[in-house]
C-alpha cells in the first residue's frame, strides 16, 4: 500500500497523500533546512530562534516541497523513520517545451571570446544553470545571447529596483515589437498575465516579474492552496511555467533574496533555469551548504578568469574618545554600523569633524584628478546619513552633480551624478555606472559576499586606459572590529586586486 506520494518536476520534489506519521518524518527533515538566528524579545534581550526553512508546505502542512538534488537523501531520510520503498509512490512529471520566441540580437552586438564559452555553457540543455561571473565581465550579455539561441518564451525575475536597468538592456540587446516585451509588477497585473495565458492569448517573447510578485503568489497558494482560483489566479503555482509557455527562467543576483528564489524553485517546471551572480561565497556555513543544494558543482560554469585591475586603499583615522560612539546592536553585542552612524548623527561637533574627513578623502582622492566623465560612489550604511553626506559636498562642489541615491530614487539619478552617496542595498549590487573612478566605502563591513559586492563596482576604464580605479574604505585603529573587518578584507581581496595598501591618515575625530 503507497502512503506517500511523490512527485518529481524539474527542480522540485512535491510529497503528499501521507498519514501523520509520514508529516512527522517530513517535519523532521525540514529541521535540518532551517536557518537559525537571533530575535529580539524584550529590552536588550534576545533569543535564538527559526529565521527560516528552506523547503515549502502548505499552511496545513498536507504538502511538503524540496529541491529536486535532495530526493535520494529524502527517500533515505525516510527510509530511516520506517517507510519502504514499496509505500511511496514516485511520479515524474512532464516538462513541456517552452513557446518558440525569435529574440534577434541587434547586429552591433558582439560576443568577446571569453564569454563564447559561458554562452556554450548556458544553451547546452540542462535544467538549472549558474554563471558566478566577476562584475563587468558581461553576465547579462551572456544571459541574453544564451536566451536568443535557445529560442523560447523567456521570464526573468528580480527585485522591483533593477527593474528599469533590465528593461533598458532587454531593449538594448534585442530587435523586440511593441508588446513582446512585458514588465508584471504586483498581483494585478500578474492575474491579468495568467489570464491571457489561460485564454491562450498570451503573445509575447520576453517576460519581466518582480520577486515580490511571485513570492505574494506563492504565500497565497500555501495559505488557500486549490481555492487560489477564488482570489483571481486561474492556475496553481507548480503549472505557472508551463502554462505561459515559459522555456527559460532566469534569476539576476540570485543570491539576493536568496530565501525566495530558493522556495520559487520549489514551484519550478521548465526547461531551463539560467542564474546569474557575482558571487556565490557566504561567510556562514548553512548558507554554502543551501548554495549548494540549489546550484550543485556540476551545475555551475567553471572557466571564468578573474581580472585584476583594482587598486584598494585602506584609509586609517584615530578617534580622540572612542567611547562616547556606540557601535553595538543592543542586547547582542556584535557590531552595528547603523548604530555607529546613529550614534555619530547625534554629535554635531563629531558629525562635523567625520564629514571634513570625507570631504578630504573625496578632494584628494577625486576632485584633483577628475576628468568630465569620471565618477565617484560612496556607501554609507544609513539613508539619513547618506543624504547628509551628499547635501555637505553638494555645498562645497555646487557646480557638479552630487546626489544621494536610495531605492525610491530613480535609477537615472545615480547614473548621472558625478557623486552619488547610496547604500550597500541600493548600490552595491547589479548597477553599472559608466565612468566609475573611485569608490568610497565608509561602511565597516565584515561580510565576504557584501564586500565582494561593493568592490565589483568598480569596472576597467576603458575610455582612460591609463587610470587604475581604486577602492578606498575607512578604518578606525581604535574600534576592534574595524580592524577585524580590515584584516577580512585583505585577506579576501587577495585574488582579486591589483594592489590592497594601508594608509595612515593624519586624522583624529
Amino acid at each position: 500500500m503507497k502512503t506517500i506520494r511523490i512527485d518529481v518536476f524539474s527542480h522540485n520534489v512535491k510529497v503528499y497523500g501521507f498519514s501523520y506519521r509520514g508529516k512527522e518524518a517530513l517535519l523532521d527533515y525540514c529541521r535540518g533546512m532551517a536557518q537559525y538566528g537571533l530575535s529580539k524579545v524584550a529590552h536588550n534581550r534576545f533569543v535564538r530562534v527559526m529565521l527560516r526553512v528552506f523547503a515549502a508546505s502548505t499552511a496545513d502542512r498536507s504538502e511538503f516541497r524540496f529541491q529536486k538534488s535532495q530526493l535520494e537523501d529524502l527517500l533515505r531520510h525516510l527510509n530511516f523513520h520506517g517507510f519502504t520503498s514499496t509505500e511511496i509512490e514516485i511520479n515524474v512529471r512532464e516538462v513541456l517545451p517552452g513557446v518558440p520566441a525569435d529574440m534577434r540580437m541587434h547586429k552591433h552586438i558582439l560576443l568577446r571570446d571569453y564569454q563564447v564559452p559561458i554562452v556554450e555553457f548556458l544553451v547546452f540543455p540542462a535544467p538549472v544553470k549558474v554563471v558566478t561571473l566577476q562584475t563587468g565581465k558581461g553576465k547579462t550579455l551572456c544571459a541574453l545571447k544564451a536566451c536568443a539561441e535557445i529560442g523560447k518564451r523567456t521570464f526573468l525575475v528580480i527585485k522591483g529596483m533593477y527593474v528599469e536597468k533590465w528593461v533598458s538592456d532587454v531593449r538594448e540587446a534585442y530587435q523586440l515589437k511593441a508588446g513582446e516585451l512585458i514588465v508584471v509588477r504586483g498581483s494585478a497585473q500578474l492575474k491579468d498575465l495568467m489570464a491571457l495565458a489561460e485564454a491562450g492569448e498570451l503573445d509575447c517573447k520576453f517576460i519581466i516579474c518582480t520577486n515580490k510578485t511571485l513570492y505574494n503568489y506563492l504565500e497565497d497558494y500555501e495559505k488557500f492552496k486549490k481555492d487560489i482560483t477564488t482570489l483571481g489566479f486561474p492556475f496553481m503555482p507548480e503549472e505557472f511555467f508551463e502554462k505561459l509557455g515559459v522555456g527559460v527562467r532566469l534569476i539576476d543576483e540570485v543570491h539576493q533574496d536568496f530565501h525566495l528564489n530558493f522556495r520559487l524553485d520549489l514551484y519550478t517546471n521548465v526547461e531551463t533555469t539560467i542564474n546569474l551572480s557575482a558571487t556565490l561565497e557566504s561567510d556562514d556555513p548553512f548558507m554554502n551548504r543551501m548554495y549548494e543544494v540549489a546550484f550543485p558543482m556540476k551545475s555551475r560554469f567553471q572557466g571564468a578568469v578573474y581580472d585584476k585591475y583594482i587598486a584598494v586603499k585602506a584609509l586609517v583615522y584615530a578617534m580622540n574618545n572612542p567611547n562616547k560612539i556606540r557601535w553595538k546592536a543592543k542586547g547582542r553585542g556584535s557590531y552595528s554600523h547603523i548604530m555607529f552612524e546613529e550614534s555619530l548623527m547625534k554629535d554635531k561637533a563629531l558629525l562635523a569633524r567625520y564629514l571634513e574627513m570625507i570631504t578630504i578623502v573625496v578632494e584628494n582622492s577625486y576632485i584633483v584628478k577628475r576628468e568630465d566623465g569620471q565618477k565617484m560612489l560612496i556607501f554609507a550604511a544609513s539613508v539619513q546619513l547618506c543624504g547628509i553626506i551628499a547635501e555637505h559636498l553638494a555645498s562645497k562642489w555646487p557646480s557638479l552633480a552630487i546626489n544621494r541615491y536610495v531605492s525610491e530614487d530613480n535609477y537615472e539619478v545615480l547614473l548621472s551624478s558625478d557623486i552619488a552617496v547610496s547604500t550597500l542595498k541600493s548600490a552595491g549590487t547589479a548597477v553599472d555606472i559608466p565612468g566609475l573612478m573611485i569608490c568610497l566605502m565608509t561602511d565597516a563591513l565584515g561580510s565576504k559576499q557584501g564586500n565582494s559586492q561593493a568592490l565589483g563596482r568598480l569596472r576597467v576604464l576603458k575610455d582612460w586606459p591609463g587610470i587604475t580605479p581604486e577602492f578606498l574604505y575607512l578604518v578606525c585603529r581604535d574600534i576592534p572590529k574595524h580592524i577585524e573587518y580590515h584584516e577580512r578584507k585583505v585577506e579576501n581581496f587577495s585574488d582579486k586586486v591589483l594592489s590592497h595598501k594601508t594608509l595612515t591618515m593624519n586624522y583624529r575625530l
